[in-house]
């Protein structure tokens, strides 16, 4: 794979996600194009879904399942063909989007990663708490902007 070919496949991914992400319900954080929307939001959520579905079914053709016999467990396993990295990558993305998570954009970091939780909004901890220290010192710059405003106001009015 050519790094072109590369770059092309992760662009096409992220779109995959993103259309997941609406497939779902809910709004990528990160859309790909924010000038269009991706071309999808005037569109209803069952043709978005069928996009989504499309957008990973030719990259899903290159995957086979083939039953194994596991000697340990001393069962039938399910193992994977997997003709390309970018299959891989799909099947990934398909065993998120059944799974129980969410796949979500970190609003700071912007990495997509899957949430276990409904209130979960970052990648990490990292992430979270810099995001906190952020606004804090937003509302903690606005409350001395107010502070030098009010100031100067009671200065203007004894002069």
């Amino acid at each position: 794979m050519t790094l072109d070919e590369f770059r092309h496949a992760r662009w096409d991914l992220a779109e995959a996600i993103e259309l997941a992400q609406r497939a779902s319900g809910q709004p990528p954080v990160r859309p790909l194009n924010p000038d269009d929307d991706a071309g999808v939001s005037h569109l209803s959520l069952k043709e978005i879904r069928r996009r989504a579905s499309f957008a990973m079914a030719a990259r899903l053709s290159m995957i086979r399942p083939r039953p194994m016999w596991d000697v340990l467990k001393d069962q039938w396993v399910t193992t994977w063909d997997v003709g390309t990295l970018e299959a891989a990558m799909y099947l990934m993305l398909l065993f998120d989007i059944q799974g129980r998570g969410q796949i979500l954009t970190c609003p700071r970091c912007r990495k997509d990663f899957m949430a276990d939780r409904s209130r979960t909004q970052f990648c990490s901890n990292l992430c979270q708490n810099a995001a906190k220290v952020q606004r804090f010192r937003a509302r903690q710059a606005q409350r001395e902007r107010a502070n030098t405003t009010h100031d100067q106001e009671k200065k203007h009015r004894k002069d």
